[in-house]
Order: C-alpha cells, then structure tokens, then sequence
C-alpha cells in the first residue's frame, strides 16, 4: 500500500483503499449478533478496506470488510473492523447471550435493553437497566421495603433463591442510593466488567426464579410418562 502522507490533516482516519484479502481476512469465527451462533464468517466481498487511524508520529493501520454468517437459517452480514493487534469491533455489535425461555415479558424486555446498552458500551446505562429489572423482579414478587436493598433482602422470604447469590446482587454498585442512586459515585467506577457482573447475576435470579420451574416441571412430566 502506497504511503499516506499526512501532513497537517487533523482527520485520524487517513483512507488507504481496498485490497486483496490475506489468507487470515478471509474467515473470521465470531458469534454473530444476528443468530447468536458460533461460525467461522466468510468475507463476501473478497476485499478489505484498509485506512491508517491516528497521528503522523503513531498511524495504526485497520482493515474493514464485510462478511456473512455461515448458518443457512440466517446469513446475517456484519462489518468488521481489525488491526494487527486482533478483532477491534463487530457492526452490528454481538450482544451477550441470554436465555429467554420463561422469562415474563416485562422482565425480558428490561434485560434485553440492559444487554442492548452493554453492546454499544453504555455500561452506566446497563446498570440503571439492571436496576430496574431488581426493581421489577421485587414488584412481581411481591417483596416490599423502603429502597430496594430492603426490598431485596425481602426477597429471601418469598422465594427459593441462593443466599449467596443475594448476598452478590446486595453488593452491586448499582444499588447506589435510592433517592439519588443516578448521581451516586458508584456509578463513576462502573466499567465493562461491573456492567456485566450485574447482567449475569440478574440472569441467574431470572434462572433461578423462572427458568428452573419449568426445568423441574418438565422432568416430572418426563417422570409421569415413564410410570406404568
């Protein structure tokens, strides 16, 4: 690829153009934002954009292509972005994967924005979404108190949850405090990995409240038929 010169331009992206694929362009295993299978995606273009992100003194140089899912249920295209350090991002984003059997409606609705404001890296966002699905759960539960660590802490009577589980969502910066909890300074600390701590506690409570009723439920049945 030819040199960039770059100048006084203030533009970080400086286009380079398209190229051949190398052999390591030509597939890329993710899993795709559309199915939320593992696959290895093809590039459909057999091209790649390249363009140098950066200052004169420290360009990096990226490449863009456009692939496809390979599960024939889907075919889902994506765009993605590298550079010599690894995979950079996936446009659509992938999101994190969830189970969404037995989930009431209102509850999968409120975990599915928390997942959707974890993939474009909205962490604050995440959290207040997983706050509210706390919130939701309590109400649905019928646990009662006057700020949700009460509420949570009630929560233990009413259901047949893990203690240790409810010790870890007690613990979760964004419990904050419930009359400014969005100005609390906990919520300055949270990053990627706080945000997806309280997703994965808020699908075990799901779990355990929901998800193994029906697992229970279907292994009676199962037990029912096998009876003569």
């Amino acid at each position: 690829m030819a040199k960039i010169d770059v100048g006084t331009n203030n533009n970080p992206y400086q286009v380079g153009g398209d190229q051949k694929l190398s052999d390591n362009s030509r597939h890329i295993s993710i899993r795709c934002p559309h199915c939320n299978e593992n696959g290895a995606f093809n590039n459909v273009l057999h091209r790649v954009l390249t363009y140098q992100k950066g200052r004169e003194l420290a360009l990096t140089e990226h490449s863009v292509g456009v692939y496809q899912c390979p599960n024939s249920s889907c075919r889902g295209v994506v765009l993605i972005v590298k550079n010599l350090m690894g995979l950079l991002k996936v446009l659509p984003p992938t999101r994190l994967d969830f189970d969404r059997t037995s989930i009431p409606a209102n509850l999968l609705t409120t975990l599915s924005e928390a997942v959707a404001c974890h993939s474009v890296e909205a962490y604050k966002a995440t959290a207040l979404m997983v706050r509210r699905l706390l919130e939701e759960i309590c109400e649905r539960e019928g646990a009662t108190g006057p700020n949700l660590h009460q509420r949570l802490h009630d929560l233990r009577s009413k259901v047949p949850l893990s203690e240790a589980l409810l010790d870890g969502a007690m613990e979760l910066k964004i419990l904050g405090n419930d009359a400014a909890h969005i100005e609390a300074k906990e919520y300055a600390a949270i990053g990627k990995e706080e945000a997806e701590i309280a997703v994965e506690v808020a699908k075990e409570i799901l779990k355990a409240l929901y998800q193994h009723k029906t697992l229970i439920a279907r292994m009676q049945k199962l037990k029912s038929a096998k009876i003569p």
